[in-house]
């Protein structure tokens, strides 16, 4: 099954109920067909009658070069932000261009661009059941209208809610719950008593719920300790290809509501992620600590154990997170900086050959100073 399945659309369709979409130059009753990046279309797009295929620029910032490329395209839709109507309605009536439409939208061109994707191929929640090959616990609910693939396995007391998709390999453990709409993908582990919110996405090779990496030393040998807690996974969080979120020692791991993790990106044992906050790749996140709402972590950034990131900052790739950081603003380095001293600090650091040699040679015209005086 597809999740997603193109859908062309009228123009007038797929802008509808949207007011910060609108036609600004070109016709407006023509199908819309696909979606193209602007690097193939100008390449030389043509397209006879009314099937048209969309692209978008994020800003033109005077660019005539780019003009002149669409200038020459036909049976293209252009999505253009509000600020360069006047550009382009200049240009293309100046020169005649014919087989372009273009559309204006009041808001970033990507939010806009997302929300046309979205209805050029929309979520496709037409195949439900238990798939033949699947194994399905019988105490275990799955709703109606959910999706079992092939070869997946649900455990005791399981519950999978409404149009949830469970896709081949999948293993879903004894007592866990996700609710409506989400879509585990092939080889997602969730293992016994994790619970996964609405609309959540989980993509292949995820784990869910593996044990903390939790250990003490009793002189002799490292003894595991048991970890006994579990994972929530809060409403429309993404969860990226082979990331790894481990149950808790004790109570819970927690990922906050719209939160976004991306590939392999470790969580550890009790950490609390705040709500639509973003986490790139190679991130790893040590136990019990906490990250607020709203930031930003780039990739291969190294969280330490048991500190706390406030609300609203933002770790540029490779810092590493030492201390706790309450103040909202870009962080950099190793230890983390404040993105402005760390700069300062970077730019001194380029310069330590020269002033090494400046400190000899004082170091130099200081002693024979010293000798004279001593003479």
């Amino acid at each position: 099954m597809r999740l997603r399945r193109k859908t062309p659309k009228s123009l007038k369709q797929l802008i509808e109920g949207i007011p910060s979409i609108n036609v600004v130059y070109g016709r407006d009753d023509i199908t819309v067909e696909d979606v193209i990046t602007l690097e193939v279309c100008l390449k030389g797009w043509f397209a006879e009658g009314d099937r048209y295929v969309l692209t978008f620029v994020e800003s033109l910032k005077g660019n005539k070069r780019i003009l002149e490329g669409l200038a020459e395209v036909k049976g293209v839709v252009v999505l253009i932000p509000a600020a360069d109507i006047k550009q382009v309605k200049s240009y293309f009536s100046e020169n005649a261009v014919d087989g372009i439409t273009v559309i204006a939208a009041d808001m970033p061109v990507r939010l806009a661009l997302a929300m046309l994707l979205d209805r050029l191929y929309p979520l496709d929640f037409v195949t439900s059941g238990v798939s033949e090959g699947a194994w399905v616990s019988p105490s275990a609910h799955i709703d109606d209208t959910a999706w079992i693939g092939p070869f997946a396995y649900v455990g005791e007391n399981a519950y999978v809610g409404a149009r949830c998709r469970i896709f081949p390999f999948a293993y879903i453990g004894n007592n866990v719950k996700i609710d409506e709409e989400t879509v585990i993908y092939p080889g997602v582990v969730i293992l016994d008593d994790c619970r996964i919110g609405r609309r959540c996405i989980i993509h292949a090779g995820a784990v869910i719920g593996a044990d903390g990496f939790g250990f003490v030393f009793d002189g002799n040998r490292h003894v595991k300790i048991p970890q006994v807690g579990s994972v929530v996974i809060e409403d429309e969080v993404e969860i990226g290809a082979c990331t790894c979120v481990d149950r808790a020692t004790l109570g819970e791991t927690r990922v906050g509501k719209g939160t976004k993790v991306d590939n392999l990106v470790q969580i550890a044992h009790n950490v609390k992620v705040g709500g639509h906050t973003v986490i790139a790749a190679q991130t790893g996140i040590a136990g019990s600590s906490s990250i607020g709402n709203y930031c930003m972590i780039g990739g291969q950034v190294g969280i330490r154990d048991h500190v706390s990131i406030g609300d609203n900052i933002m770790l540029g790739a490779r810092t590493a997170v030492n201390t706790s950081l309450n103040e909202p603003g870009a962080y950099i380095g190793e230890p983390a900086m404040p993105y402005r001293k760390a700069m300062h600090v970077l730019a001194v650091l380029r310069r330590l050959p020269e002033l090494e040699e400046k400190v000899k040679c004082l170091e130099e015209k200081l002693e024979s100073i010293q000798q004279k005086l001593n003479k």
